[in-house]
């Protein structure tokens, strides 16, 4: 019998951080790292869909909670509410469960297909209860901001972005950065950190050349063995003794 396919999404805000880590704290996840999609959405709509409304609503219940409390406040409450009311509609699935049966293809839509994705996926969101706008789509397909070491985002009116330069307003609930933090500091923090990464992954390859060296060698000298075995007009193995 073939398991029926469980259908899981990234967590969206846990993405927009830096390495695509996961947060053990995250208001939207819990510190899993995926959402299951609810049986109720992947009733009506494709994975794809459900997976995209997931995104809109979450930034437009950001984008309002940015405009609604006082400027500084903390807005991952308001994150985790969002989430709550998604898993109460039944687009997303329960934290313990890890996804309901897909009824549709899994696959990505592009062009056309994705424009109609998007539509979709807006309509959904809007019927659960957030009014997405095409400023939230903008922001979400939008790549990461990174600040140099000489920028200073409030003397020079700099875009607002998350610790991880997101500047979606999902990210920058989840994931804040200080705006008032060293960004000088933090660009050489980073550029350490990707060259640790650049290590590490050439390291990788390192020992994948070293373990196909060493395999060629041992493959080598089982040949000259059984070769030399051969010739003598003795088999190479050794006779177990009476």
């Amino acid at each position: 019998m073939i398991p029926e396919v469980r259908m899981r999404r990234c967590c969206p805000a846990c993405v927009r951080r830096y390495a695509a880590l996961v947060a053990p704290d995250c208001p939207v996840c819990k510190g899993v790292g995926v959402l299951g999609l609810g049986a109720a959405a992947l009733h009506h709509y494709e994975p794809a869909v459900v997976a995209r409304a997931v995104e809109f609503y979450l930034e437009a219940k950001a984008r309002e909670a940015a405009e609604q409390l006082p400027l500084g406040a903390p807005r991952r409450e308001a994150l985790a509410a969002a989430t709550d009311e998604l898993r109460y509609a039944g687009v997303i699935a329960d934290p313990l469960v890890s996804g309901d049966p897909a009824r549709h293809r899994a696959d990505a839509p592009e062009g056309t297909a994705r424009r109609v994705t998007d539509a979709e996926a807006a309509r959904l969101a809007y019927l659960t209860g957030a009014t997405p706008s095409p400023v939230d789509q903008a922001n979400l397909d939008r790549p990461p901001i990174l600040y140099g070491p000489d920028d200073r985002p409030l003397a020079r009116s700099l875009p607002v972005v998350s610790a991880a330069g997101s500047p979606t307003f999902l990210a920058r609930a989840a994931d804040p950065a200080d705006p008032l933090g060293d960004t000088r500091a933090a660009v050489y923090e980073r550029r350490a950190r990707d060259w640790r990464a650049n290590v590490v992954a050439a390291a990788v390859d390192r020992v994948r050349s070293i373990r196909t060296r060493r395999q060629a060698r041992r493959a080598a000298r089982e040949r000259a063995t059984l070769h030399a075995g051969t010739h003598a007009g003795t088999p190479a193995r050794t006779q177990e003794t009476a």
